[in-house]
Protein backbone atom coordinates (compact mmCIF):
# COMPACT_ATOMS: atom_id res chain seq x y z
CA UNK A 1 0.00 0.00 0.00
CA UNK A 2 1.42 3.34 -1.01
CA UNK A 3 0.42 6.56 0.68
CA UNK A 4 1.65 9.92 -0.53
CA UNK A 5 2.10 12.96 1.72
CA UNK A 6 2.78 16.39 0.36
CA UNK A 7 5.83 17.76 2.16
CA UNK A 8 5.31 21.30 0.89
CA UNK A 9 2.02 21.90 2.69
CA UNK A 10 2.34 19.18 5.32
CA UNK A 11 -1.29 18.21 4.83
CA UNK A 12 -3.26 15.78 2.76
CA UNK A 13 -2.88 12.13 2.00
CA UNK A 14 -3.96 11.97 -1.61
CA UNK A 15 -2.92 9.33 -4.08
CA UNK A 16 -1.38 11.72 -6.60
CA UNK A 17 2.39 11.63 -6.54
CA UNK A 18 4.11 14.80 -7.63
CA UNK A 19 7.07 17.03 -6.78
CA UNK A 20 7.64 17.30 -3.04
CA UNK A 21 5.75 14.09 -2.21
CA UNK A 22 7.13 11.33 0.00
CA UNK A 23 5.94 7.77 -0.56
CA UNK A 24 5.59 5.52 2.49
CA UNK A 25 5.43 1.79 1.93
CA UNK A 26 3.47 -0.18 4.49
CA UNK A 27 4.33 -3.69 3.35
CA UNK A 28 6.83 -6.25 4.58
CA UNK A 29 8.33 -9.54 3.42
CA UNK A 30 8.22 -12.78 5.44
CA UNK A 31 10.54 -15.69 4.68
CA UNK A 32 10.67 -19.16 6.26
CA UNK A 33 13.66 -20.20 8.37
CA UNK A 34 15.08 -23.56 7.33
CA UNK A 35 17.02 -26.02 9.47
CA UNK A 36 20.16 -25.75 7.37
CA UNK A 37 20.26 -21.99 8.04
CA UNK A 38 20.15 -22.52 11.80
CA UNK A 39 22.81 -25.22 11.55
CA UNK A 40 25.06 -22.91 9.50
CA UNK A 41 24.72 -20.17 12.11
CA UNK A 42 25.44 -22.68 14.90
CA UNK A 43 28.60 -23.95 13.19
CA UNK A 44 29.78 -20.38 12.58
CA UNK A 45 29.26 -19.52 16.26
CA UNK A 46 31.11 -22.66 17.39
CA UNK A 47 34.06 -21.92 15.08
CA UNK A 48 34.19 -18.29 16.25
CA UNK A 49 34.14 -19.45 19.88
CA UNK A 50 36.96 -21.91 19.24
CA UNK A 51 39.03 -19.25 17.52
CA UNK A 52 38.46 -16.81 20.40
CA UNK A 53 39.50 -19.44 22.93
CA UNK A 54 42.60 -20.27 20.87
CA UNK A 55 43.61 -16.61 20.74
CA UNK A 56 43.09 -16.46 24.51
CA UNK A 57 45.39 -19.46 24.88
CA UNK A 58 48.15 -17.74 22.91
CA UNK A 59 47.75 -14.56 24.94
CA UNK A 60 48.06 -16.62 28.15
CA UNK A 61 51.71 -17.27 27.23
CA UNK A 62 52.72 -13.88 28.62
CA UNK A 63 52.44 -12.76 32.24
CA UNK A 64 50.83 -9.46 31.28
CA UNK A 65 48.30 -11.21 29.04
CA UNK A 66 47.03 -13.64 31.68
CA UNK A 67 43.91 -11.64 32.66
CA UNK A 68 43.04 -10.84 29.05
CA UNK A 69 43.70 -14.43 28.03
CA UNK A 70 41.46 -15.74 30.79
CA UNK A 71 38.64 -13.44 29.69
CA UNK A 72 39.05 -14.46 26.03
CA UNK A 73 39.11 -18.12 27.03
CA UNK A 74 35.87 -17.72 28.99
CA UNK A 75 34.17 -15.80 26.16
CA UNK A 76 35.33 -18.37 23.61
CA UNK A 77 34.11 -21.29 25.68
CA UNK A 78 30.77 -19.62 26.31
CA UNK A 79 30.33 -18.78 22.64
CA UNK A 80 31.24 -22.31 21.58
CA UNK A 81 28.77 -23.80 24.05
CA UNK A 82 26.03 -21.45 22.80
CA UNK A 83 26.64 -22.57 19.23
CA UNK A 84 26.63 -26.20 20.32
CA UNK A 85 23.32 -25.72 22.14
CA UNK A 86 21.79 -24.08 19.05
CA UNK A 87 22.96 -26.96 16.86
CA UNK A 88 21.56 -29.53 19.29
CA UNK A 89 18.21 -27.70 19.49
CA UNK A 90 17.95 -27.35 15.71
CA UNK A 91 18.72 -31.04 15.15
CA UNK A 92 16.45 -32.27 17.94
CA UNK A 93 13.38 -30.05 18.02
CA UNK A 94 13.21 -27.68 15.03
CA UNK A 95 10.87 -28.59 12.20
CA UNK A 96 12.06 -27.35 8.83
CA UNK A 97 10.37 -24.07 7.85
CA UNK A 98 8.21 -23.90 10.98
CA UNK A 99 9.25 -20.31 11.79
CA UNK A 100 9.21 -17.16 9.70
CA UNK A 101 11.20 -13.96 9.89
CA UNK A 102 9.60 -10.74 8.64
CA UNK A 103 11.43 -7.68 7.32
CA UNK A 104 10.03 -4.24 6.54
CA UNK A 105 10.66 -3.46 2.91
Amino acid sequence: MLKAHNTASGAGSGTAVGPGAVIHRADFICVPVYKWELESIAWFVMIAGGATAAVGGFIDATIVGLPVGAVLNAVGIGTGLSGSALLWWADTYYEDGSATVCFWS
